[in-house]
């Protein structure tokens, strides 16, 4: 019986980044070509990423060359990601904010597994739901409502539960009710949308335990879709809706759409009839493979991002910097791009700091390059620039962050940087000696004292290996110059970096060092009119300084909500991070002062405020807990757990 035909077709080469509408596709045993073949994995708990938890992924389109079997990654920015590059996970790493892998798939159990078993609230949560919600009435049976509290996706795949999602116009239509932003199929995520020629509501779940027969391709249709939070989440010319979740509460009680299995392979292509087969004693679910059968030894997910690592060289650059070469204990490297740091801990825990890496992409081995005043500085980086030796073990999270180039690129740079700031650009040097070598590049590094300056070996070496480099000097005292690294008894200002010839030819600012050094040169280029787009910059601050002034807003009346778990008046914390902890609770985080983005959350409800000088993230939708303070009543999501003890 023909029941309508075949109205749009998409697929998603990548689990929960944007997809591609098509006009005619091939459909095989596992679904459609190209369809989920590649994931997300976040290094820092070893799981599959899902836009459930991170929605900025929607903003990330992937699009899938059936010549090639490749994938490409389309930015925000409209940059192409290809996923043969090696430096594609970091690459997307730092568009994301976090240590992430691009994965295939894989026959093993500890891919897909989750790090904790979801219970009853944590099936609320990923679904969008409070606490106080009931979840929803839907027929899934108990060994899918098993697997999926186990598993991220459904083993041995990256769907959800099956192959194929369907939906209707008209279910879409009916939930929309006259609205074309809730109606967008883009929200929903369906493989296949059907027209019908029904009058009913919501038709697809009419088809449970039947067969669809589209051209010669035959589908099972076996159980309806759950809807969790991502409907409403903004995409590439979509807007975050809070009304979708809304209606699909209120008129399908989180149920629309239906999951299908394919029967037997085919063709499809748009306007193709549809017709359904009547029950004929279909299996209700997808198989589960023989390495996630129940009674076998679960293993459990492998985070690569937070590890321990071990000193394997320490040198003393200058009075004030020590230089640690550091080899994760189990050998592997993360592919980084040149410019990103880390966040590192003593092995039991406690304070951490952020450091940027100042080797390069091809060394066999990662450093980070310490200053420490000695008139000034205790805490951390007393402790690791006094203790620490050769053989000692530290704990490294990343490498991760989004001051970063790619290392094989040859656009041209302008690098500023000040005192111990130039570390990230020693990243960049050292890989541009490895991977291109004809990269042209102009630092202009600032220093208080000309002779015998930190790294300046370093520089001599890469003038000589880097022709397309120049380097300029600006220090207070004078010294000579010498060929193609030029010292000047001058400050640094933005008519200098604007002046240089590679900015000319398209070149990007990179700033790096003190708040009053960034904010000094940022607001220049400004005042001389070089877009947003030209220039970017990382600060360096001094541990401790990441507060706000007690008492400096009246926030103490603001509430704040968390996950639906933790809810109070706001006080007078320092920070957003600062008051959970305070409440008995733990949050993910690193550096404490803006610059890692570890701390991330997602802000359902309300506005923030961010201290003088910290960059607020290009999403209004996420929170750095360090460095915000309500600044109206707020509502948060994050992975928040009780401390211990």
């Amino acid at each position: 019986m023909q029941v309508g035909t075949l109205d749009a077709l998409w697929r998603y080469p990548v689990k929960s980044l944007g997809g591609e509408r098509l006009i005619r596709s091939r459909l095989d045993t596992a679904g459609l070509p190209g369809d989920r073949i590649l994931c997300l994995r976040d290094e820092g708990n070893g799981e599959i990423l899902s836009a459930k938890r991170l929605p900025v992924m929607l903003g990330l389109q992937a699009r899938y060359d059936e010549k090639s079997g490749g994938v490409m990654i389309v930015t925000t920015a409209g940059d192409l990601i290809d996923s043969a590059d090696p430096f594609a996970s970091a690459l997307l790493g730092a568009q994301l904010g976090r240590v992430v892998s691009l994965l295939p798939l894989m026959e093993d159990d500890a891919h897909y597994r989750r790090r904790v078993p979801l219970n009853p609230d944590g099936v609320k949560r990923l679904l969008g739901l409070s606490l106080q919600d009931e979840l929803p009435k839907a027929d899934v049976p108990d060994e899918v409502g098993l697997v999926l509290r186990q598993y991220v996706t459904w083993p041995g795949s990256h769907f959800d539960v099956a192959p194929l999602h369907v939906v209707t116009r008209q279910s879409l239509e009916k939930l929309a009710g006259g609205s074309d932003d809730i109606a967008r199929l883009e929200r929903y995520r369906a493989n296949l949308v059907l027209d019908c020629d029904t009058l009913a509501d919501w038709p697809e779940r009419a088809w449970i335990g039947h067969r669809l027969c589209i051209g010669d391709a035959v589908i099972a249709i076996t159980q309806a879709t759950v809807r969790c939070a991502m409907p409403r989440y903004a995409q590439p010319d979509l807007p975050d809706n809070p009304a979708v979740s809304s209606r699909l509460r209120d008129k399908t009680g989180h149920v629309l759409g239906v999951y299908a299995r394919v029967i037997r392979g085919g063709m499809l292509e748009c306007g193709a009839e549809v017709g359904v087969e009547p029950n004929l004693g279909e299996r209700r679910y997808y198989d589960i493979p023989a390495f996630a059968q129940p009674g076998r030894e679960a293993s459990a997910p492998s985070p690569r991002g937070d590890r321990l690592w071990r000193v394997t060289e320490v040198i003393r650059e200058s009075a004030e910097i020590t230089s640690f070469w550091l080899k994760p204990e189990d050998g592997a490297l993360l592919p980084f791009l040149p410019g990103q740091h880390v966040i590192v801990r003593m092995p039991g825990g406690g304070d951490s700091r952020v450091y940027s890496l100042s080797s390069g992409v091809a060394d066999t081995a990662c450093r980070i390059s310490v200053r420490r005043d000695p008139s000034r500085d205790a805490g951390f980086t007393a402790m690791l620039v006094d203790r620490i030796k050769v053989g000692d073990a530290l704990r490294i999270n990343g490498p991760m962050g989004s001051f970063a180039v790619h290392p094989a690129d040859s656009s041209p740079l302008v690098l500023a940087s000040v005192g111990v700031g130039i570390t990230p650009f020693l990243s960049i040097l050292r890989s541009a000696i490895a991977l291109r070598p004809t990269r042209p590049i102009h630092l202009f590094h600032c220093t208080d004292t000309p002779a015998g300056f930190a790294f300046e070996g370093e520089l001599q070496s890469a003038l000589r290996l880097l022709p397309n480099l120049q380097i300029d000097v600006l220090a207070k005292a004078p010294r000579c110059s010498e060929e193609r690294l030029a010292f000047s008894q001058a400050r640094l200002d933005a008519v200098r970096l604007v002046s240089s010839p590679l900015f000319g030819a398209g070149a990007r600012i990179m700033l790096c060092g003190s708040p009053g050094f960034v904010e000094r040169l940022g607001g220049q280029l400004r005042a001389h009119g070089v877009a947003d787009a030209r220039w970017t910059s990382e600060l360096f601050i001094p541990a401790g300084k990441a507060h706000f002034q007690a008492g400096s807003a009246s926030a103490g009346s603001f509430g704040v909500k968390v996950n639906a778990t933790l809810e109070g008046a706001w006080g007078d914390a320092s920070n957003l991070l600062e008051w959970i902890e305070a409440a008995g609770y733990a949050a993910p985080n690193g550096c404490r002062y803006g610059a890692c983005g570890a701390c991330a959350a997602r802000l359902v409800a309300g506005k923030v405020e961010y201290l003088p000088g910290v960059t607020a993230p290009t999403d209004p939708g996420t929170v750095l807990l360090c460095t915000a303070r309500p600044a109206s009543d707020i509502e948060l999501e994050t992975d928040i757990h009780p401390i211990a003890g």
